[in-house]
């Protein structure tokens, strides 16, 4: 086995690989954390949500799992220990 010397596929050390929606979807938080940043004076201070990660809908089924998740989820709000401080 040889090495990769480009480090076209997605690793701990690297992140993910050149021109994959991964590269595209981190840019574009970064430059809006920056921009909201900016306006609002705070700079540095995180925006996104933490441990969001994305998922791919491949079927009705994950559409309908997906759905009843976001209609449910207000619902546990009040008991969210991510927002207490």
């Amino acid at each position: 086995m040889g090495s990769n010397s480009n480090h076209d596929s997605a690793s701990p050390l690297h992140g993910p690989a050149t021109g994959t929606l991964g590269v595209y979807v981190g840019a574009y938080k970064s430059v809006v954390t920056r921009l909201i940043n900016n306006l609002r004076h705070t700079p540095g201070e995180p925006i996104w949500q933490r441990n969001y990660y994305e998922h791919i809908i491949r079927n009705n089924d994950d559409l309908d799992q997906i759905r009843r998740y976001i209609q449910s989820n207000p619902l546990h709000w009040q008991t969210d220990q991510d927002d207490l401080p």
